[in-house]
């Protein structure tokens, strides 16, 4: 005689959701708020590359990418236009730090010489960097660039600007320091130096 299967009738609730009397259920959340809590940008955020706008979904700066037409959050990744960016800027920074530094440098080592240093920078210009150390009050100074080198700059000092004749010292673009010390100091200490040529107005 085969014995009977008991079955039981299926619960209507799940054993979390069955709450005894004087229980406070928690409150049910909301689809809006599941959704928020599953797609946390935070990891995405944290990247170097939202630093700067995206040029592929248009996110901004400090915002993180989206897919599928701005309706899905990229969580974990950005787009790899937007890495490139990142790190065009990146380069650009460190470009300009550098172009200061250097120039910064021989400034400080012409003064160390006993130069009279008055003034000293460097900027970009049109994807270019270039700076400029003037010397006493204003009479000549040195420039250089980064794909010309560097240069003496003196007067007379027309409607144009202060500096109307510049010498090329013959120096490389990345000459060390010391050699561009070395050259500035033979430029200032002759009377008639070779080499000038009138800068074009």
């Amino acid at each position: 005689m085969t014995a009977a299967v008991r079955t039981f009738p299926r619960p209507s609730a799940r054993v979390e959701d069955v709450y005894l009397p004087g229980d406070v259920p928690p409150p049910a959340r909301s689809r809006q708020e599941h959704t928020a809590v599953t797609t946390t940008d935070e990891a995405a955020r944290a990247l170097p590359a939202t630093a700067v706008p995206c040029p592929r979904c248009g996110a901004e700066a400090g915002a993180p990418c989206t897919s599928h037409g701005g309706t899905r959050v990229r969580k974990h990744d950005v787009h790899q236009a937007r890495t490139a960016a990142h790190a065009q800027q990146v380069a650009a920074q460190h470009d300009d730090q550098a172009a200061w530094a250097y120039i910064r440098e021989v400034a400080h080592r012409l003064a160390l010489e006993g130069v009279d240093v008055t003034d000293y920078w460097a900027q970009e210009d049109d994807d270019h960097h270039e700076g400029l150390i003037v010397i006493g009050d204003q009479a000549q100074a040195f420039g250089w660039h980064d794909e010309q080198g560097w240069r003496h700059l003196t007067g007379p000092r027309t409607d144009f600007g202060p500096y109307n004749n510049a010498t090329d010292l013959d120096l490389a673009v990345d000459a060390d320091v010391p050699d561009v010390v070395a050259a500035v100091l033979s430029a200032l200490g002759a009377d008639d130096p070779a080499g000038t040529e009138r800068i074009p107005i």
